[in-house]
């Protein structure tokens, strides 16, 4: 009896949407009024851990499952701060560090986070303009995904 091999094929093409949102609201209030506005229930689901020179860094991410339009909702952040000490001699009466940003989409560093639609349709337009006129929402804006280098880093 022969053992049959499956191979899968990673694709990258788009049968989802990304759109970037720009908030100064803290996470908690931002979720909490999108939630409470749209009639949706985000939940913290694991971070996303990205490596990066070596180090993980974790992003924090949010999830709605909507099972009636077959739909599943991910809000991410786009930014996560990573702080390293510059000296290696702990005696130091000052210490220097050093705060780096590291973006999961670096082409688009000016939005805060970063919302993934599977199975979007014209439909749905309604929750987008719903999202625009939150009150901690300063911008939102559909991404253009010929535009990301590493789309690799949006398989989550």
């Amino acid at each position: 009896m022969k053992n049959k091999i499956k191979k899968y094929k990673l694709s990258f093409e788009s049968d989802y949407y990304l759109f970037g949102i720009q908030t100064d609201a803290p996470t908690h209030k931002f979720i909490y009024f999108i939630n409470k506005d749209l009639k949706i229930n985000f939940h913290r689901d694991d971070d996303l851990e990205l490596l990066n020179c070596n180090q993980s860094v974790y992003l924090p991410m949010f999830v709605y499952n909507d099972f009636k339009r077959d739909q599943d909702w991910i809000l991410i952040s786009n930014r996560s701060c990573h702080i390293s000490n510059l000296a290696e001699d702990n005696n130091q009466i000052f210490h220097e560090k050093s705060v780096n940003y590291i973006h999961l989409i670096p082409e688009y560093k000016m939005f805060n986070y970063i919302l993934k639609i599977e199975n979007f349709n014209d439909n749905e337009k309604k929750n987008f303009k719903k999202i625009k006129s939150l009150a901690t929402v300063n911008l939102i804006s559909e991404l253009n995904l010929n535009l990301i280098k590493n789309k690799e880093r949006l398989v989550f």
